[in-house]
C-alpha cells in the first residue's frame, strides 16, 4: 500500500510538471525519470494489477509499457504498442529471446501486424520457423490492406502484401516440409490470384508434390482455377499428372508443339502413344505455322515438314498413317521418296518373315522326326538286373511281362536313367514322394483302385482293354522316382519325420 501511495504521489508530481511547464520541459522529464526509477527499484512490492490501473488513470502510456516490460507482461506491452501504432516495436518485443513469448500471443496479434507491415511481419515469421503453426496463422495471413478479416484478398488488395504471404507459405512448404492440405490449398489459390503462371508452374511441378511424387493439392480444383485464369501451360502439366495425356496434348497444341510431343511420348501403352502422336501429326500437317513473311508454307514445304515429323516418331508412325491428313489431291512426286522407303522397309519385313517361316518349317520337320524316333525307341536291360528299391531280381524266369502286378501297376518300369522297378515298388516310391493329403497322391490312388476294380477285378494285359491301367502307367512312368522332378521337390522337406526329435540332428 505504501508503494502504491508513493507511486501515486510521483504520478501527481509528473502531472503537475506537465501542467505548469509542459510535456517537453525539464521538470516533466525529471519527474518521469524519478517515477521510472522508483518502479524499477520497487517492482517487487508493487501490485501489478493496481499499478497498471493507476498508470492508466493518468493516461501514461509510455510508463505503462515501461512497467509492463519490467514485470514481463508481454501481452500488455503489445496491446499498448499496437494502440500507439509502433508495429516495429511490437515485432521486437515478440522476438525478444528474454521474454520467450508463447505462440498464442503471436496467433492473437499477428493479424494487425500483417495488415500494417506485411513484409516485416513475414520476415519475422520466417525467423520463428517451427515454433509457429501455419494453420493457426492463416486468419492473420489473410489480413491484407483494405481487406476484411477472414476473406481471401480481392482485386483491391496490394500485390506486395499477397506476394509476402506467398513467400511465407512457400517457406513453410519448401523449408519446413509442411504437407497440410489447407496450407497447400491457400498457397495454390494465392498463386493463381497472383497472376504469375511461372510461379504457379514452379509450384505444381515442385513444392506442390510430396515425397512420393503425389500432389499435395486437389488436381481437379487446381485445373478449374487454371482454366478460369487462362493458365493453359499449367493445365497441360496438371492433365499430365492425372495421366490424361489426350487432353494434355490437345491443350499443349494450342501453345507449343514441342510441349505436346513431350506429353504424347509419356503414354505407356503403344496404341495410346500412337493415337497421341497422330493428334500432333494432324496439327503439324493441317495447322502449320506461318512463315516469317506472314504467308502459309507451300504444299511441298508442308509435306517436307510432315516427313521430318515422321522421323521424330522413331518409327511409331508410318507414311500411310499420315496420308489421310493431306488433301485428296496431292502430287505423288512429293511423297515418292518416302513411299519408296516405306515399300522397301515392308519388302525387307516380308523377306524376314519368309526366312522365319522357313526356319519354323524346318524345325517342325525335325520335331516330327524326333517324335517318330521316340515312338520306336527301346532300352536294353540286362537279364540279371535288380529292382532299384527292393534289390531282388527285376525279371523272374518264366514270368510273363505282359501280366500286371497285383497292385494294378505294370509288371516292370524301366527309365532312361537306368533305374528299374517292380510295379509295386515304383508305386510305393511315387506315393512316398507325394504329400499325404495332396491332390496328386489322391489321384494316383484313385487310378489304382479303378484299375483293380475294372471288369470285376480281372487284370488285362492289354492297356487298351483297361483304360484305368493305362492312365496309371502314364502317371508312374512319367518320371523316375529317384531322378525325376518329384524327388527334387523334396529338398524343402525336413530329413526327420513328424514324430522325430529335432535335437537328434544336433551336431555335438
Amino acid at each position: 500500500m505504501l508503494s502504491i501511495w508513493l507511486t501515486e504521489l510521483l504520478l501527481d508530481n509528473m502531472n503537475r510538471a506537465a501542467l505548469e511547464s509542459g510535456d517537453a520541459s525539464e521538470e516533466h522529464a525529471a519527474a518521469t525519470t524519478e517515477l521510472k526509477r522508483f518502479m524499477e527499484q520497487h517492482r517487487a512490492t508493487l501490485d501489478e494489477s493496481t499499478t497498471l490501473q493507476l498508470l492508466g488513470s493518468y493516461g501514461c502510456v509510455n510508463e505503462i509499457v515501461f512497467y509492463a516490460s519490467l514485470v514481463e507482461d508481454t501481452v500488455t506491452v503489445v496491446q499498448y504498442l499496437l494502440v500507439q501504432e509502433q508495429y516495429e516495436q511490437v515485432l521486437k518485443v515478440l522476438t525478444d529471446p528474454k521474454t520467450k513469448v508463447p505462440p498464442d500471443v503471436w496467433y492473437e496479434y499477428a493479424a494487425p501486424l500483417m495488415a500494417a507491415i506485411p513484409r516485416e511481419t513475414v520476415d519475422t515469421l520466417i525467423l520463428c520457423g517451427q515454433r509457429l503453426d501455419p494453420l493457426e496463422l492463416i486468419p492473420a495471413l489473410l489480413r491484407f490492406k483494405d481487406g476484411k478479416a477472414g476473406e481471401l484478398p480481392g482485386p483491391g488488395a496490394a500485390p506486395s502484401s499477397r506476394a509476402h504471404v506467398i513467400r511465407y507459405l512457400e517457406h513453410c512448404v519448401t523449408r519446413l516440409g509442411n504437407a497440410d492440405a489447407t496450407v497447400h490449398y491457400l498457397l495454390l489459390t494465392l498463386l493463381v490470384q497472383h497472376s504469375d503462371p511461372g510461379l504457379l508452374l514452379q509450384y505444381v511441378t515442385g513444392p506442390g508434390l510430396g515425397a512420393d511424387g503425389r500432389p499435395q493439392f486437389d488436381l481437379n480444383y487446381a485445373l478449374r482455377l487454371c482454366y478460369e485464369e487462362g493458365f493453359e501451360q499449367v493445365c497441360v502439366h496438371l492433365h499430365g499428372m492425372m495421366e490424361n495425356y489426350e487432353d494434355a496434348v490437345k491443350t499443349a497444341l494450342r501453345l507449343d508443339v514441342a510441349l505436346a510431343k513431350s506429353f504424347a511420348d509419356k503414354a505407356e501403352d503403344g496404341e495410346d502413344r500412337k493415337k497421341l502422336w497422330l493428334l500432333v501429326a494432324d496439327h503439324v500437317i493441317n495447322a502449320p505455322a506461318a512463315s516469317p513473311g506472314g504467308d502459309r508454307p507451300s504444299e511441298s514445304e508442308n509435306i517436307r515438314q510432315a516427313l521430318l515429323f515422321l522421323q521424330e516418331t522413331d518409327g511409331l508412325l508410318k507414311i500411310e498413317d499420315i496420308l489421310p491428313f493431306f488433301p485428296d489431291f496431292v502430287y505423288i512426286d512429293d511423297f515418292k521418296d518416302a513411299i519408296c522407303s516405306c515399300l522397301e522397309e515392308y519388302n525387307d519385313k516380308i523377306e524376314n518373315l519368309k526366312l522365319e517361316m522357313e526356319d519354323a518349317t524346318q524345325g517342325a520337320q525335325v520335331l516330327r522326326k524326333d517324335v517318330a524316333a521316340l515312338a520306336e525307341r527301346s532300352l536294353a536291360v540286362p537279364e540279371d538286373e535288380s529292382c532299384a528299391r527292393c534289390g531282388s531280381a527285376l525279371f523272374n524266369r518264366g514270368s510273363d511281362l505282359g501280366q500286371r502286378d497285383g497292385c494294378g501297376a505294370a509288371y516292370v518300369y524301366v527309365f532312361p536313367c537306368g533305374h528299374g522297378f517292380h510295379g509295386r515298388c515304383c508305386l510305393k516310391e511315387h506315393l512316398k514322394l507325394l504329400p499325404p493329403h495332396g491332390a496328386a497322391r489322391a489321384q494316383i490312388v484313385a487310378m489304382q483302385e479303378e484299375a483293380l476294380a475294372y471288369e470285376g477285378g480281372v487284370l488285362d494285359a492289354e492297356h487298351g482293354a483297361n483304360p484305368a491301367a493305362a492312365r496309371l502307367d502314364a502317371a508312374l512312368g512319367e518320371q523316375c522316382p529317384y531322378c525325376g522332378e518329384r524327388v527334387v521337390r523334396t529338398i524343402t522337406q525336413p530329413f526327420g519325420g513328424a514324430g522325430e526329435d529335432p535335437d537328434s540332428w544336433a551336431v555335438v
